[in-house]
């Protein structure tokens, strides 16, 4: 793993480098945080009227078009509390073993942090093997077939799952954390997106440090 990587992995705040520039990982305001959710609305609104919009043309007589005109009219005034929960994997009740383990190396190229305790090398692979079931990476028979062990879920708000649960969310949380350096939205990307473990370590620690401005503890 490139040394820029190994700085991130684990640690509470740290620095990656992308392209020359060296970029500090830093926690979001809770107006950015704001930003990031009215992303995640704007997002859920486009995938929810695409299932019409690609399929107007099997209603006859137009009744596809007046139906999606509807739904428009509908989605303008969601607000957060009009999207659905989201179950999510419980990360404190994900089992780590030897098998797991093999698959996460396997899989991902996993490569603890150097130095890190083994209760942080245990919590980097709980959060990782989470991240993969709720994007489904990992499916659920895998993970039992090498656990022997059925993962535990809770339900949670959808915006809250799509930042650090999600592709997308991840790429945006990354992006928002590093705006303000002189790289562009294209370079984080790139940096980032071929590198599964990184982009879960990333989202995961951006998260953690921006839990007080979010008031959680």
């Amino acid at each position: 793993m490139a040394e820029d990587v190994a700085r991130v992995l684990g640690a509470s705040a740290g620095t990656l480098m992308i392209g020359d520039v060296e970029c500090k990982v830093r926690p979001l305001t809770i107006i950015e945080l704001t930003e990031l959710e009215r992303t995640c609305l704007k997002m859920y609104k486009r995938e929810y009227l695409s299932t019409y919009s690609d399929n107007a043309d099997l209603l006859p007589d137009g009744a596809g078009e007046r139906l999606l005109r509807e739904k428009m009219d509908e989605v303008s005034l969601w607000t957060l509390e009009d999207l659905p929960t989201k179950e999510v994997y419980d990360v404190s009740k994900i089992k780590i073993n030897g098998s797991i383990s093999k698959w996460l190396t396997d899989s991902f190229d996993y490569t603890p942090v150097k130095n890190a305790s083994k209760e942080k090398v245990k919590r980097q692979k709980q959060e990782i093997i989470a991240t993969c079931l709720e994007s489904e990476d990992l499916s659920v028979e895998l993970y039992t077939k090498l656990t022997d062990d059925v993962p535990r879920k809770h339900k949670v708000g959808y915006s809250s799952w799509w930042i650090t649960g999600s592709h997308a969310g991840q790429l945006e949380m990354i992006c928002k954390c590093f705006e303000g350096n002189p790289v562009t939205r294209s370079d984080i990307i790139l940096a980032v997106s071929k590198n599964p473990q990184l982009m879960i370590e990333l989202s995961r620690t951006i998260e953690s440090l921006s839990a007080p401005e979010m008031g959680n503890t």
